[in-house]
Parts: structure tokens; sequence; C-alpha cells
């Protein structure tokens, strides 16, 4: 994930104060120790633009938990944004060098979202989503740009 990162252009970073996000103990009733946890993971990652994490269950405690224990403690302090990152969808294209191809793409509607652990299921917001497409992981060089409303089922990029 970090050399994907990386190749895309983005600054990664470990800071040294991460620590756990305190969903284990939110998740067992014991919402007393979550919340200093929860405190420690926002002061470690304050002033960053976005957190990344590839656990679905992680990024859902800081989006949808961190708030409710912000909330439950007076805390305005504890929110942060995370985002999920993986495979999106993979196509085989074969063309010989100096024509084009034309590859169509499923993007599974999970892809697009992210896990929400109060109703046990993917949540997809509304949005705007940037995929990046290539001929491999180290070459990316096309952005298509999708736009998620509640009522889509199906969505068309452009690249």
């Amino acid at each position: 994930m970090v050399a994907v990162l990386k190749r895309l252009g983005h600054q990664v970073d470990f800071p040294e104060g991460q620590s756990c996000c305190g969903q284990m103990h939110f998740d067992t009733g014991h919402r007393w120790q979550a919340l200093p946890m929860a405190r420690e993971f926002t002061k470690a990652f304050d002033g960053y633009e976005a957190i990344i994490t590839p656990s679905a269950s992680s990024a859902a405690m800081v989006r949808a938990y961190h708030p409710v224990l912000a909330t439950e403690a007076g805390d305005a302090g504890l929110e942060g944004q995370v985002a999920e990152v993986g495979p999106f969808g993979f196509a085989n294209v074969e063309a010989p060098p100096g024509t084009e191809a034309t590859a169509d793409i499923q993007v599974p509607r999970r892809r697009l979202g992210h896990w929400d652990s109060a109703p046990d299921r993917r949540a997809v917001e509304p949005g705007r989503c940037q995929l990046r497409i290539g001929s491999s992981i180290r070459e990316l060089p096309l952005i298509a740009t999708v736009t998620i409303s509640q009522a889509q089922e199906h969505w068309a990029a452009e690249c």
C-alpha cells in the first residue's frame, strides 16, 4: 500500500504516537477505556490531511464512533477522516503498438464506500471519487472521476 501511495505522489508518514483506535474496547462495552485511546489516536494524526488504513473496521471506528465518543465526553477534537485503499477492478486488453483499445472495468459498488459497523454493512455516500487507471500499478496516467448520488445504482466515469 505504501508503494502505491508513493507512486501516486503522496507523502507517506507513520507518526510515532499512533496507537489503537479503541475499537476493541468500544465494541465490547468498555467505552471509558476507548476514550483515552481515541484521544491519543486523534493527537497522533493531528494535522494530517488523511489517514489511510487497510482495515475497514478501524476506518469505521474513527469515522463513525470517534464522534460518538466525542459527543459523550463533550470533546469536539475526536473526529478524523479515514479512507480504505484497495484494488477496484481489472481488465486485460491487448493493443498492438500505435493502436488504441477500450476496456470495460466494472467497479463493484462496495469498493466506492466504507464499512459502517452500526448497521453492519458497507455504506456508499454521495460525492466524487477519483480512480487511477493504467497498464500496471507503476503506470497510472489516467484519472477517472466518478460522481455518486444516493439514487445511483451504476456509475459512468470519464477519463
